[in-house]
């Protein structure tokens, strides 16, 4: 089928991107280029070219100019966990968060990623949120409600806290564990 030349050029290069970055590189900007100055998947592709030369905070840029509501969900899966990977938490946020709005069967693992993110950012509200919609999610799984407990305590959320460790205790847990649970509640 007929292919825009941008479309061509992004295609190329992202067959490229292992076997010879620097032309899949040109590619990319070819292509962005090609299509106006905008296209969120060759820019997303591209994010992850000067990631993999250790050029995060360039990759940061070009992510800041990037409408990611346009991008396919596999352009912002692939950057997302390249980020993640390389504990670039500020460049992993944008696509992760992204890819949440989105219906997927990946959204706990999502949500687990989004955890460490929003942690290691220092965004513990967000953190938070994520761990309640973990609970919402598996609401038998005493890990996530002691998870979510642990963060709303360090936030201050007594009352939360609380409820959580109560919710810990519904479920079948080591009497060990029980015992600490039972300290908190204290």
């Amino acid at each position: 089928p007929w292919l825009p030349a941008w479309q061509r050029s992004y295609e190329q290069a992202v067959s490229l991107t292992d076997s010879n970055p620097k032309l899949a590189e040109r590619l990319l900007r070819q292509s962005i280029s090609e299509a106006g100055g905008r296209f969120g998947d060759a820019q997303l592709a591209l994010c992850r070219l000067r990631g993999r030369q250790s050029q995060w905070k360039e990759a940061a840029a070009i992510l800041a100019e990037v409408n990611l509501k346009e991008c396919q969900s596999q352009s912002l899966d692939l950057l997302g966990r390249e980020a993640y990977a390389t504990q670039q938490w500020s460049v992993a946020q944008p696509p992760l968060a992204e890819l949440l709005t989105r219906e997927s069967s990946e959204k706990r693992e999502l949500l687990v990623l989004l955890k460490e993110v929003y942690g290691q950012l220092g965004q513990f509200g967000e953190m938070r949120e994520c761990v309640l919609q973990l609970t919402r999610l598996n609401p038998d799984d005493p890990k996530i409600w002691w998870a979510f407990a642990q963060t709303s305590e360090q936030m201050g959320l007594t009352d939360d806290a609380m409820s959580a460790y109560r919710n810990v205790l519904k479920h079948d847990i080591p009497s060990d564990a029980s015992i600490h649970v039972f300290q908190k509640l204290i």
